[in-house]
């Protein structure tokens, strides 16, 4: 039996940055009802860099990865060339190593999410994200 459902959170972290948070058990239930929102918030301008934060993820199951492969495929179709992977979770930095290799974007694995504005801001030229 799995556990309870954890969380989802997506918003703009900066115009060329999407920020999405994934916490707790992730079923992929939760990720296909957070799909629409995900290509809200992504459809509204290019945004080459994903910050993609699961450093509270406790486990997801297969369903996520397959429904969250459609996230990844518009996040490339929106210019998306990079994806700031925060997570110590070995299974979720395999998956995305493989997720970014099938749709062609770098990935950067990151162990915080100070790391990964240091990263972004590396990557971007521009100064860290607060």
């Amino acid at each position: 039996m799995n556990p309870p459902p954890g969380s989802i959170e997506v918003r703009r972290e900066s115009a060329s940055t999407v920020f999405v948070r994934m916490a707790g058990y992730i079923p992929g239930a939760l990720v296909s009802r957070y799909r629409p929102e995900f290509f809200r918030v992504l459809g509204e301008r290019s945004t080459p860099y994903w910050m993609f934060d699961l450093l509270d993820l406790s486990g997801f199951d297969a369903a996520a990865v397959s429904s969250g492969s459609d996230w990844w495929r518009a996040f490339k179709a929106q210019q998306g060339s990079h994806v700031l992977f925060v997570t110590s979770f070995s299974a979720a930095r395999m998956t995305a190593s493989a997720l970014g290799f099938s749709v062609g974007v770098k990935i950067t694995i990151c162990s915080s999410m100070r790391e990964a504005r240091a990263s972004l801001a590396r990557i971007s030229g521009g100064a860290p994200l607060p």
